[in-house]
């Protein structure tokens, strides 16, 4: 029926009769939200999630009206209550949080940070394809251990792996990141990106992440990556247009 008033009268009512009750400012956000009033719906959802600290579901559902709000910098603080590694950093790339990766993506694209944006929908096509490759430790091993059933299903999944919908998002994210790119002056944009690019990797948080990665042994391409603000991705990126 779309009556928001009527719906907020109701849920405003039950608030004040009870206003312990998590699911009724969660329902009050959804009415904002249908409304068009993301703000409001942010704000109600991060008071729903500190009614219960302990809730992942909503800490998470909190930080992704959060990032619709272009929120960014406070979502990656809520996020990192239940997603943070010991060094401080979020393991939402690890562990191939592609919602969150799509948000932040859209959201950056909305505020214009064209660089940060490519990062964020480049880490969803890499998901997809270290998914497509780790099919191939699965060929011998299923036929060796006569997984029949579970082989045709993993054969069936890889077919049709690319229809994902987040795989799907990030293609179009980077489409629309590729026409905005297209429309800006080559050299300009190099010029203005090389002192960015030169201060970075002069930074001292710069020379701790080489000097991390060069002590790790893994090969993990999301703990080890050698381009976490997405400059040397976005130069290559623009040079070739």
């Amino acid at each position: 029926m779309r009556n928001f008033d009527k719906a907020l009268e109701y849920v405003n009512q039950a608030i004040e009769h009870t206003p312990t009750v998590v699911d009724l400012y969660v329902l009050k956000a959804k009415i904002y939200k249908r409304a068009g009033d993301q703000r409001r719906a942010a704000t109600l959802y991060d008071e729903a999630r500190k009614l219960d600290l302990a809730d992942r579901y909503l800490n998470a559902v909190a930080s992704r009206y959060k990032l619709r709000n272009d929120q960014v910098k406070e979502a990656e603080e809520t996020m990192a209550l239940f997603s943070k590694e010991t060094d401080g950093s979020l393991n939402v790339h690890d562990m191939q949080c592609m919602w969150y990766e799509t948000e932040c993506a859209a959201a950056y694209l909305r505020q214009g940070d064209l660089r940060l944006a490519l990062k964020n929908f480049n880490y969803i096509e890499k998901h997809f394809d270290q998914i497509y490759e780790d099919q191939f430790d699965f060929h011998l091993y299923g036929l060796r251990k006569f997984a029949i059933n579970a082989y045709f299903e993993m054969l069936e999944m890889e077919d049709r792996v690319y229809r994902n919908k987040y795989a799907v998002r990030a293609a179009l994210g980077t489409i629309k990141v590729f026409r905005r790119v297209s429309k800006l002056n080559k050299e300009e944009e190099l010029a203005k990106l090389k002192p960015e690019v030169e201060e970075y990797k002069n930074s001292k948080e710069y020379k701790q992440i080489q000097d991390e990665i060069r002590k790790k042994d893994d090969d993990d391409d999301f703990k080890n990556d050698a381009d976490p603000r997405g400059y040397d991705l976005y130069e290559s990126f623009v040079r070739t247009q």
